[in-house]
C-alpha cells in the first residue's frame, strides 16, 4: 500500500512538472518566465520616501563600515548617522509602516533571509520594537518607534565583529 502511494505521488509530481501546452487559433504561446527570486530589500537611497510628518531630510547611503545588505522595507529613508554607546555606527531614519505589526515582523524575518542570525527580538510596547543580530562580520541591533500615521522612526546599529 505504501509503495503504491509513493509511486502515485511520484507520478503526480512528474506530471505536474511536465505541464501542458496548447495553441489557440494557430498562434503559438511561449510561456513567460517568472522570477522565483525573493524581492530585494537592500537599501536604495534613490527609492527613499520622506513622509510629510518627518522633519526635512535628505536620503544618504548606509555609512561605511555598515552591513550594506542589511534589509529594510522599500521606501526607507536613512537621513543621519551617529556613534552609539559602545562604538560602531548607527543609521537613523524613517520606515514606511502602513501597519505596525507587518513592519515590526519584517525585520526578524528578513534579517534571517539576508543571512544574519537573529539574537533577540521584542515588541516593547504598542509603539516600539527592537532586535539584535550578528552575521556577515557585524553585530548590532535595530529599534523602531511609531512616529506618525504610516511611519516609524528607525535606528540600526552595526559594529564590526573581531
Amino acid at each position: 500500500m505504501i509503495r503504491s502511494l509513493s509511486a502515485a505521488l511520484v507520478l503526480c509530481a512528474l506530471l505536474a512538472a511536465c505541464g501542458t501546452s496548447h495553441s489557440s487559433g494557430g498562434t503559438n504561446h511561449t510561456p513567460v518566465p517568472t522570477s522565483t527570486a525573493p524581492p530585494s530589500y537592500t537599501y536604495d537611497p534613490s527609492q527613499a520616501h520622506l513622509p510629510a510628518c518627518a522633519p526635512s531630510a535628505k536620503a544618504i547611503p548606509f555609512p561605511v563600515n555598515f552591513p550594506q545588505n542589511f534589509p529594510v522595507p522599500r521606501g526607507t529613508l536613512i537621513s543621519s548617522t551617529r556613534v552609539p554607546i559602545g562604538g560602531g555606527i548607527a543609521a537613523v531614519g524613517f520606515v514606511p509602516a502602513p501597519m505596525f505589526n507587518a513592519t515590526v515582523e519584517f525585520f526578524p524575518r528578513q534579517v534571517r533571509v539576508a543571512g544574519f542570525t537573529l539574537l533577540h527580538w521584542d515588541v516593547v510596547s504598542p509603539h516600539v520594537s527592537e532586535g539584535q543580530y550578528i552575521g556577515h562580520g557585524f553585530s548590532g541591533g535595530w529599534s523602531l518607534m511609531s512616529w506618525c500615521p504610516g511611519v516609524m522612526k528607525i535606528q540600526i546599529s552595526a559594529k564590526k565583529t573581531p
